[in-house]
């Protein structure tokens, strides 16, 4: 039972790194699976799958195939290996590749295929939702389309307001309004409403920060400020402040000293205890693999005993603090360019593959000595270089250096003054929804509505 529950999360997991494909530009790349994979739940999103001979593992999107290679995009780039490398190919006809189907064939001169697109995405595509992909198909076909404008930001507004998102609802259900729309004034209406009620809670915080900033008291002034959870404010604040809410914040922090940093806006990281390294899950920190203690046995090659996770280096640099070191590869004779060793300078999140470049996976033999292969006897990871420590929790990662410029007073008035109007109802519903006439969203399509190679481009 535990096992099967381990499977659906993992499962579930895979689908939503597959979304990040849409957001950012491709599949996932994943370690072999230690135990027999279960079948998937019928339309549960599976993404194609290539297994190396040396056992690596990549999932995504199988692009092309031909006797000789196989051409693979996954998480971080496209890829092509050749048959002779590949010990076995796994094609899925999911719905990860009928979305990106659908995102490939996508035309500007059809912006229906636009709509069509987001309508499927919420309905048969439920389980690959995302949010800013939705937002740029209504946004794209509105843009090529005035006449599907109204469908489009109703069909986005309705699944924003689903979520949460109460403001960007009303935007959309403006723009819909814009493109002769009643249902979509009605709703932006009544969202704006709900939205107005909601606005006490949300700044009730900020509005006791700006009277204590006022009072002079910005130790306690500043938590108040950085609970401000109302996107209004920004608007609300700009003119009377010349500056953003965002920037006024800040500065009201770089003026009082942080007591957990000491003002230097760093901590220990918490993910590694301040070591900037985590031990390897594979070989559980010892470097080997099958009870082989690596380096040791010189009648087993190295290849033979290293643990393939770590390289033997008992522990990966952490993500969270962005590690950074030297890996120190040390081969079993001199090669051919008369070296006998090799530093690789490693970083978080990518220090296989910078290992790979000077390593065989296969054989670890020095990669750029081929054909004659001249071993490698040991690799040592030197301490970190850099990383350990992360932005502190408590000032946002902001250091104290206080500037010359006194606190803006007058400019706190202003903005406490404008806050209390707009709860009061005087503020204006132009100023909540920044659409004007306006039946799409060009900040939403500004880097392109056609998809190639997994990328949006203009």
């Amino acid at each position: 039972i535990a096992l099967g529950g381990h499977l659906e999360l993992e499962r579930s997991a895979r689908a939503r790194a597959v979304v990040r494909e849409h957001r950012a530009g491709a599949g996932v790349l994943r370690r072999p699976r230690q135990h027999a994979p279960a079948l998937a739940p019928a339309g549960l999103a599976v993404a194609d799958k290539i297994v190396l001979k040396d056992g690596r593992t990549y999932e995504g999107t199988i692009l092309q195939e031909t006797e000789e290679s196989v051409k693979i995009r996954t998480a971080k780039a496209t890829m092509t290996f050749q048959k002779n490398q590949i010990e076995s190919i796994e094609k899925s006809e999911s719905k990860v590749g009928d979305l990106d189907k659908r995102l490939t064939s996508l035309d500007p001169a059809q912006p229906q295929k636009y709509l069509e697109t987001a309508r499927w995405l919420t309905k048969e595509g439920r389980e690959l939702f995302d949010v800013g992909l939705l937002r740029r198909l209504c946004n794209a076909a509105a843009s090529r389309d005035r006449s599907l404008a109204a469908e489009s930001q109703l069909l986005l507004g309705k699944e924003l307001l689903e979520r949460g998102s109460r403001l960007d609802a009303a935007r959309s259900f403006a723009r819909a309004a814009n493109a002769d729309s009643d249902e979509g004034a009605a709703l932006r209406d009544k969202t704006l409403t709900q939205l107005r009620e909601n606005l006490t809670t949300d700044l009730r915080a900020p509005l006791e920060g700006l009277d204590l900033v006022i009072a002079g008291n910005l130790p306690d002034a500043l938590p108040k400020l950085q609970k401000s959870g109302a996107a209004i404010l920004e608007e609300l604040a700009a003119a009377p402040l010349n500056q953003s809410w965002d920037m006024f914040v800040t500065d009201i922090a770089s003026r009082v000293m942080c007591k957990p940093c000491g003002g230097s806006a760093l901590v220990s990281c918490p993910a590694c205890e301040g070591t900037g390294i985590i031990k390897c899950n594979t070989c559980l920190g010892t470097g080997s693999k099958g009870g082989h203690k690596a380096g040791k046995d010189m009648v087993v090659l190295f290849k033979d005993t290293v643990c393939r996770a770590c390289y033997g280096q008992k522990s990966s640099l952490c993500v969270k603090c962005a590690a950074e070191r030297d890996v120190h590869i040390l081969f079993d004779s001199t090669n051919r360019m008369g070296k006998n060793s090799e530093t690789v300078h490693c970083v978080a999140g990518k220090e296989p593959q910078g290992l790979r470049t000077e390593i065989g996976l296969t054989d670890y033999d020095w990669t750029e000595c081929m054909p004659g292969k001249v071993y490698v006897a040991s690799i040592t990871a030197l301490p970190i270089s850099k990383g350990g420590r992360t932005p502190c929790g408590t000032c946002k990662g902001i250091k104290y250096n206080p500037p010359a410029t006194p606190v803006d007073v007058e400019g706190a008035r202003r903005v406490k003054a404008a806050v209390e109007a707009m709860l009061r109802g005087e503020g204006s519903t132009d100023l909540l929804l920044k659409v004007g006439d306006s039946t799409f969203d060009q900040a939403a399509v500004a880097d392109g509505i056609r998809y190639v190679n997994g990328r949006w481009v203009k």
